[in-house]
């Protein structure tokens, strides 16, 4: 392991493990970088640098298809955190989709899904960007085994949604959680005075107490973005609002057969048969240039890259 600092401050996983943070934003120990970021030739120096760039995905060809890994968390972009554990951007899988379709040796896109969602930010533009790519050139995701809550909406804008039999789809909805720790501090004696202007400013903080005028403010956000969900959700899968609303589980988790039934999948089926399957004819003319107009239009316009 290289010398470091002794100003440095570190978290170690245990006595004697490598350190797996530094205080100071500098990188990981040698044997964890190795472990974590063999994708890059040039090692970097700061936090920052290797998110930008670990913010790819690894696009694993197999004939005329592309295999596109989907896992973990997604993001807006990369994060410290988000790195660590294995999540995915919205950017990076723009930019893998945007390289496979620039790709004349690839006519079709499979989508390795095993998600349970994540952020609202950039969940809708990436999702308008997959449908609006889909003449460009054929995507089908696969759950494998979970496309849970954005990860199931973006699966859904695919040409194609299929899912093992065993694995997992829905959660169709929104989530915020507030919790207050007000009264435990007060119970330590810990006085905590938030000094504001305007009058919501910062509001909801753990230190205080959650107002009813913020629980409402948060339920407004909530049912607007699943009113958002629910009519992305129906444009993509070709049903109707009510049908998404009482059929795709309201906010529950369905089953292989069930997601099928209930039209929220097209069938039963596994990345090794999606792959399989192949690809056909890649659009041509006119049609594949609008796709790719539409496809820079997402790209450039709705996520501001």
């Amino acid at each position: 392991m290289p010398t470091m600092p002794h100003s440095l401050q570190m978290i170690s996983q245990s006595d004697g493990a490598p350190p797996i943070l530094l205080a100071d934003t500098r990188l990981l120990s040698s044997h964890f970088r190795q472990d974590r970021f063999a994708l890059s030739q040039t090692e970097p120096t700061t936090v920052a640098e290797m998110l930008r760039q670990a913010d790819k995905i690894e696009i694993r060809p197999s004939g005329n298809c592309a295999v596109v890994p989907i896992h973990g968390i997604i993001e807006y972009r990369l994060t410290f955190w988000g790195w660590l554990f294995g999540a995915t951007s919205c950017l990076a899988i723009q930019r893998a989709v945007k390289e496979c379709i620039s790709n004349p040796d690839i006519n079709r896109i499979v989508f390795d899904i095993d998600s349970p969602g994540g952020d609202y930010y950039g969940s809708p533009e990436l999702c308008r960007f997959i449908y609006d790519s889909r003449e460009a050139i054929e995507m089908v995701a696969v759950a494998n085994p979970m496309a849970a809550s954005a990860a199931v909406k973006f699966a859904a804008a695919c040409n194609r949604f299929v899912l093992m039999h065993s694995a997992h789809v829905g959660s169709v909805g929104s989530i915020i959680v507030l919790e207050s720790w007000s009264r435990y501090l007060t119970e330590l004696g810990v006085d905590v005075t938030v000094i504001r202007n305007p009058e919501w400013k910062a509001e909801g903080g753990r230190y205080e107490p959650t107002s009813e005028s913020f629980k409402e403010y948060c339920q407004s956000l909530v049912d607007r973005v699943t009113g958002e969900f629910h009519t992305e959700m129906s444009k993509y899968r070709g049903v109707s609002v009510s049908h998404v609303k009482e059929n795709f589980g309201k906010g529950r988790m369905l089953w292989g057969e069930q997601a099928v039934s209930a039209k929220l999948c097209d069938a039963i089926s596994s990345l090794e048969k999606e792959v399989a399957r192949g690809g056909g004819k890649k659009s041509s003319g006119k049609t594949r240039q609008e796709g790719r107009e539409r496809m820079k239009q997402s790209l450039d316009v709705r996520m501001g890259v």
